[in-house]
């Protein structure tokens, strides 16, 4: 079974690795504080598709938003820096102080590495996660084999995730303010309360029929993270 789960996942891997691109603002921004979408391990930009069509839809426009791309072989240290980059892009752009970060999954441990560790420190105003895996989950085990530096961060072989902990009070002294969204029912990030940070952070536990990949594109779970945005 182990081995047609990790077939499985090279095969879906392979789909991913073409076509894949930071998007980044256009036009005018708005009156919103600029948002960037991070993606999680073996995903893509298009992830966010649902996402910015809502944020769109609620008032924010084009040239508030950057949907970054990484490669799901990078480590968090790695990925978070082409997230600096493009934090740094997006404030450029629009002239705002600080973003707002919207992450699931793998992207959730490249947002806090990069608040905590990179160069997005001072430039976050608030973050939302979705489905975090920056806490560990046991199922990253399957994909080392594929992608190690990615999923041995997730898995916990490596300092990545102590390393974090560790470090939490970077993200409380620079003002961040935190929610997560999680389900009971994940399935990927496992065990599912793995995902929840600590205080002052708010953990929102969503319905079980959410799972792992349907949260990012949930109705509600998109409603309250323009809802923490604006709040």
């Amino acid at each position: 079974m182990k081995r047609i789960v990790i077939v499985g996942l090279m095969a879906a891997f392979a789909l991913i690795v073409t076509a894949c691109q930071t998007i980044e603002p256009t036009g005018a921004s708005s009156y919103h504080t600029p948002v960037i979408f991070v993606h999680g391990w073996n995903a893509d930009e298009t992830t966010w598709n649902t996402a910015v069509s809502t944020f769109e839809t609620a008032g924010y426009t084009s040239g508030d938003i950057t949907v970054i791309y990484y490669p799901s072989t990078d480590s968090a240290a790695q990925a978070s820096a082409i997230l600096s980059t493009e934090v740094d892009k997006l404030i450029a752009y629009t002239g705002k102080a600080k973003v707002d970060i919207v992450s699931h999954s793998f992207g959730s441990m490249v947002s806090r590495y990069c608040i905590e560790l990179g160069g997005c420190a001072g430039k976050v105003d608030r973050w939302m996660s979705l489905a975090g895996a920056d806490n560990g989950t046991s199922t990253a085990q399957l994909c080392i084999p594929i992608t190690p530096a990615s999923c041995n961060d997730m898995a916990g072989t490596d300092s990545t995730i102590t390393t974090l902990q560790a470090n939490w009070s970077q993200v409380v002294n620079q003002g961040v303010r935190v929610e997560v969204q999680w389900s009971p029912n994940d399935g990927v990030i496992v065990p599912a309360t793995n995902s929840e940070e600590l205080s002052p952070a708010t953990n929102v536990e969503l319905s079980s029929t959410l799972t792992h990949l349907t949260i990012p594109n949930d109705p509600g779970v998109l409603a309250e993270t323009i809802r923490f945005f604006n709040s």
